[in-house]
């Protein structure tokens, strides 16, 4: 028993360890969260990730992600992240580096600092100034 303790503590210390390295990432995920009461996701800036990743609700990427990516809800590529993949989402936020094809049914929001090279077909596409995008852009209001 005192060994479970043991571990509940030192699991519980970890947690504030991680939530006092990433506060300014994730304060306002956390706030946001209780306010939707939806599921969301995050890849912290130390992680590297190669494969397909699929989810439903949220995902926040802060680090390295390479592969393939598919959601029926919203991705949000931060500023810091380097993400080299095939995505296929609703809605996609980029805000980071990015490689590969986007196809998103709803809308693609390319903000300010963002890099951008691959091709991109969505239902709508706003762009920030200082984003840099090369490749070609598909607009269409009709699902590809």
């Amino acid at each position: 028993m005192s060994n479970i303790l043991r571990r509940l503590s030192s699991s519980s210390q970890e947690i504030e360890e991680v939530k006092t390295l990433y506060s300014n990432t994730l304060e306002p995920v956390e706030n946001k969260l209780s306010r939707e009461n939806r599921s969301s996701s995050i890849l912290t800036p130390d992680v590297k990730f190669e494969g397909e990743i699929e989810f439903k609700d949220e995902l926040k990427v802060f680090g390295c992600v390479s592969g393939a990516i598919s959601t029926n809800g919203a991705l949000f590529l931060e500023e810091g992240s380097n993400t080299n993949a095939n995505i296929k989402a609703k809605n996609l936020t980029v805000r980071g580096s990015f490689k590969g094809k986007i196809e998103a049914d709803g809308k693609v929001n390319l903000l300010a600092n963002a890099k951008i090279l691959g091709d991109i077909k969505a239902g709508c596409i706003s762009v920030e100034e200082g984003v840099t995008f090369v490749g070609e852009a598909k607009i269409s209001r009709t699902k590809q």
